[in-house]
């Protein structure tokens, strides 16, 4: 990020002091080293958490503000942007990135694609941008298969948006005051078809067009309608196969797709009838940080992912079961 100075000799320039650049939010961020050389400010973000600032859920906003004087904020930019997709991958297959990026029919996701935490499009809206308005997420252009969802927006005193849904499947999900200005944070699901996903090339597939917000104030129609650019949604896919069922390995090698695991047991001690033990599970496809380190998994480990409503899968010592499509309940029938 680079901060310069303004070129008109009637606005004030450079103002001096120390200055300080924080990227995230006011719970969870971190502080940027900043310099000053030839009236330009530049500020470095990086270091060992800036990982897990990047990939939070609470990230809002870059501030620069002068050091030793938190209120004086000088700048401060909610972040619009795209959420990372991972899809959590059970047993690979030749057909893993096929299935990854086919759309669902009629809300059926492809028989055999991963279970994942969808990308997700962030858009902060509050009444500076309108209090009665429609938006689109769209892919390309708003026509035709490019509209991926609308809604309209009506502001209401509690400081947040009474939602109406016109088109499109997926939860809309909305965090009151998370912006600068208290403005709402919007997160919506994007459908996997849209998804650049690791090894598209390989089977002749190019990644979807950019993914924008448009929107447009129903109170002012004389007003054109805004658009904002989010970028092009990206995902990855994370080896949650330690132990793929009904794929063989020889000597820690999958026979299948030829990624390495391998379990160790560190201890076991004699509890009554059974026994209390401690066991890891390497994965080398496996790339996120655990509590051991990248690409380890212990038998105390566990969590469950949702993609939907319906669909799930539980993840246990760094192998994942998938739950592709479960019964639900409509609690407002009940």
């Amino acid at each position: 990020m680079q901060l310069v100075a303004p070129a008109d000799a009637g606005r004030a320039g450079t103002l001096p002091g120390t200055y300080q650049v924080r990227i995230g939010s006011d719970q969870y961020a971190i502080d940027c080293a900043v310099k000053l050389e030839d009236e330009k400010l530049t500020a470095t973000c990086d270091g060992a958490w800036l990982y897990d600032v990047l990939s939070s859920r609470d990230l809002v906003y870059i501030g620069l503000t002068l050091s030793g004087n938190g209120e004086n904020v000088l700048y401060k930019y909610n972040l619009q942007g795209l959420s990372p997709r991972r899809d959590l991958v059970t047993a690979g297959h030749q057909a893993t990135v096929e299935k990854a990026v086919k759309a669902d029919e009629d809300g059926v996701p492809a028989k055999l694609r991963a279970v994942s935490e969808p990308a997700l499009a962030n858009v902060f809206l509050g009444p500076e941008q309108f209090k009665a308005g429609r938006v689109k997420l769209c892919a390309g252009s708003c026509n035709g298969d490019g509209l991926i969802r609308s809604f309209e927006l009506k502001w209401k005193e509690g400081a947040s948006y009474e939602v109406t849904e016109l088109s499109g499947k997926g939860a809309i999900e909305q965090v009151p005051n998370a912006g600068v200005e208290g403005e709402s944070l919007f997160r919506l699901p994007i459908p996997p078809q849209y998804g650049k996903m690791p090894g598209l090339e390989q089977i002749g597939t190019t990644a979807s067009a950019d993914v924008f917000v448009e929107w447009t104030d129903l109170e002012h129609p004389e007003r054109p309608p805004k658009q904002v650019d989010l970028g092009k949604p990206a995902g990855t896919f994370q080896g949650a196969n330690g132990r793929a069922p009904g794929q063989a390995g020889i000597g820690g090698v999958n026979v299948a797709d030829g990624h390495v695991s391998f379990r160790h047991e560190d201890f076991t001690l004699p509890e009554y009838a059974g026994a209390v033990r401690f066991a890891r599970t390497y994965n080398n496809t496996d790339n996120e940080i655990g509590t051991l380190g990248i690409g380890w998994r212990h038998n105390f480990e566990a969590y469950v992912v949702e993609e939907s409503l319906g669909r799930y899968t539980m993840v246990l010592e760094g192998q994942s079961y998938d739950f592709p499509s479960c019964e639900t309940v409509d609690a407002k029938k009940l």
